[in-house]
This record gives structure tokens, sequence and C-alpha cells, in this order.
């Protein structure tokens, strides 16, 4: 579900709301790896892959709290957490972007998603949170091999908190970046 929501925001072109100058960010730009709160739990990226979706049309920043690579798609395990960044192919460049929390109103702006899977002793998923948030999103080089940045997202009543640099390598096409 959440690839599907993220690769929906797909369709006409547009600038995204990019600005180079910094205007429209909600904050400053973080300066220290991410990490934060998703629905509760804590999340401390360890691991960062970025894909094209199958049509191009949009770059998929994976950042998780569980190993995942370019080679696989992985299951989240027990109490892990994700964030996605979802840019569109014209938002793949150096710049600041504010977050869409709506794909209806513009599904060609930059949006970001939390994923928390917190589960009961039974070890079973006790809830699951997949949101879009409020922020900002840095893109501060990007290459044919890697997109480095800085994200700042919140949504208090659901428990986001998120804030920090990543650097994420972008997968070829034939290692499942499509």
């Amino acid at each position: 579900m959440l690839v599907a929501l993220l690769t929906s925001r797909c369709g006409s072109s547009s600038d995204g709301g990019r600005t180079s100058d910094g205007g429209g960010a909600s904050s400053s730009q973080p300066v220290s790896p991410i990490t934060g709160t998703i629905d509760g739990l804590p999340f401390v990226a360890q691991s960062s892959v970025a894909k094209w979706t199958s049509d191009g049309k949009e770059l998929f920043v994976s950042l998780s709290s569980y190993g995942e690579d370019c080679s696989m798609r992985t299951i989240p395990p027990n109490n892990a957490t994700f964030v996605g960044i979802s840019l569109p192919a014209a938002d793949v460049a150096v710049g600041v972007y504010p977050v869409q929390t709506d794909p209806r109103i513009d599904p060609m702006t930059v949006g970001v998603t939390a994923a928390a899977y917190p589960v009961d002793d039974a070890g079973k998923i006790t809830n699951w949170a997949d949101l879009l948030v409020s922020g900002t999103v840095w893109l501060t080089s990007v290459s044919s091999t890697e997109i480095d940045g800085a994200v700042s997202a919140n949504d208090p009543p659901r428990g986001v908190d998120l804030s920090g640099t990543f650097a994420a390598t972008i997968c070829a096409r034939s290692d499942g970046g499509r």
C-alpha cells in the first residue's frame, strides 16, 4: 500500500513548489543523521536507497530502521519504522521542496510518508501507520548514483517527528531501481 500510495502521486508536470533560496521552508535545514519517532516508535535510519518507479516519473527514497538494499524488497520486521520520500523526476535536483500532504491537490509535488509496524507480545502487528506528513525536503547533492539531502517532517497528532540528513544510493534499474 505504501508504494502504491506514493506511486499514485504521478500525474501532470509542475515545479512542485521548489525554491532555490529556501523560501517556503518550514524550518532550518537539519545537519545530523535523520532520527525521530513514528507512531510512538523510535526511528533511526539503518539503510537508505532510492529507486525509480517503473515509468521513470518518480524517484522513491527509502529510509528504514532495518536493512534494505537495491537487490531486495524487504518485509518490515517487528517494530520497524520507515520513511519514504517521493520525488517527481522534475524535482530530482538540488533545491528546497515543501512537502505536499494531499496528493489530490497536485500529484507532482514532493511527498513524505512515515510508516510504523508496532507488534504485540505474540508478534502480531497491532497498529499500522502509513501517513503523509508535512515538512520540508532539502536536496543538497544529486548524481546518477547517489542523492543526498535532509528532511524535517512532522504530524504531532499521529506521533511523527523526524529530522535529519540522508545519503541514498540510487539503485541501477537492473537491481530493482527499475
